[in-house]
């Protein structure tokens, strides 16, 4: 069964908190902070990080890895390929006893600058930008690139040019690694400088306003609720939502459809899944202890569930299969929106 995903409606609500400043990640002379080959492989000349060597070819792929892990940042980078294959790893790990790392690439070779590939793991390209965008990228000597992790969000620009804007549905990827820097194998010389990144981790925390808190985690509890619906079979309806307050002043939503809204031809799920998130939002309990008329086809009342957080309340509710099993969809979105606000909020930073 295939199970075709739309996103309907997105509903993003702002964090509403100025991004800490940018800082070097690379200090110019030294390789603090760095770690990797730096006797045989990787140098450090006029400021630049530079791997392999013009009169020869790289015989494997190696990296030049931070000591720091990143969750959520923006980072940039300039970087000289002479013409070879490298790339910009993140939220990786090292893959133990090898060269590699696994995880996110921002990708540079001929015909992909500007790509999102995925290294050792699910090998292949997750994003690549259309070729009316890759024309616009006027390519040079040095680039410059610019990736933004938030959440499930990943963007990549080249040369001040949006060239992905990815979101990960799958739950079970890493949003924390390491930063690598690569040379491919087969390569000659690759350089890299000018790395500056902005820890938003350091300075923006997923605890908070529900509303804040609900924007960055939203996609990451569809994406756990459209796992369940594959591993169930179903079709329908999924809804998350954040409901501020103890009283319902309204509430924002998002919402995705596996497969089909309309179910055998009779059954409007998408009204039965936001019957169920109504009904939440009006009593502060779970769906389906509230007498309401059930609509042609419907399989049952439950499938929605809701819990309380500091400053209001997250809800998750299904509406395709039986009451069972839209009940595990939900929970399993639920169970998401209410990890991310028990995440506490790094320590603001003491005044200098």
């Amino acid at each position: 069964m295939k199970h075709h995903l739309i996103l309907l409606s997105l509903i993003a609500v702002g964090l509403g908190a100025a991004e800490p400043a940018p800082v070097p990640l690379f200090d110019g002379t030294t390789f603090s902070g760095w770690e990797g080959d730096t006797t045989g492989v990787w140098r450090i000349e006029d400021r630049t990080l530079v791997a392999g060597r013009l009169d020869a070819k790289q015989p494997y792929n190696d990296f030049l890895c931070t000591t720091k892990e990143y969750g959520d940042f923006d980072m940039t980078v300039s970087y000289r390929s002479n013409a070879c294959n490298g790339g910009i790893q993140f939220r990786s790990q090292r893959v133990p006893n090898d060269h590699e790392l696994k995880g996110y690439q921002a990708d540079f070779f001929k015909g992909h600058d500007g790509s999102l590939y995925d290294e050792s793991r699910r090998n292949k390209m997750l994003a690549t930008p259309d070729a009316g965008v890759t024309a616009r990228l006027m390519l040079g000597e040095w680039n410059r690139y610019r990736i933004r992790a938030v959440g499930p969000r990943i963007q990549l620009w080249v040369n001040d040019i949006l060239t992905v804007d990815f979101t990960e549905y799958d739950p079970t990827i890493p949003r924390r690694g390491i930063i690598g820097l690569q040379i491919h194998k087969r390569a000659t010389e690759i350089r890299y400088r000018d790395l500056t990144i902005i820890d938003l981790d350091a300075g923006v925390g997923l605890a908070g306003e529900p509303d804040a808190v609900f924007a960055a985690q939203a996609n990451q509890a569809l994406g756990a609720m459209q796992v369940k619906v594959q591993e169930l079979k179903l079709k329908g309806v999924a809804i998350v939502a954040v409901i501020p307050g103890d009283k319902t002043r309204g509430w924002t939503s998002r919402m995705q459809v596996a497969d089909h809204f309309i179910i055998g031809g009779k059954t409007n799920v998408l009204a039965v899944a936001y019957a169920k998130m109504a009904e939440m939002a009006d009593t502060l309990q779970r769906s389906g202890l509230k007498t309401r008329a059930r609509y042609n086809g419907e399989n049952g009342y439950e499938g929605g569930v809701i819990a309380p957080i500091p400053g209001g309340y997250f809800a998750a509710a299904f509406s395709g299969g039986p009451s069972d099993k839209d009940l595990q969809v939900a929970q399993a979105g639920l169970n998401v929106l209410v990890a991310g606000a028990a995440r506490p909020a790094p320590a603001a930073p003491k005044p200098q």
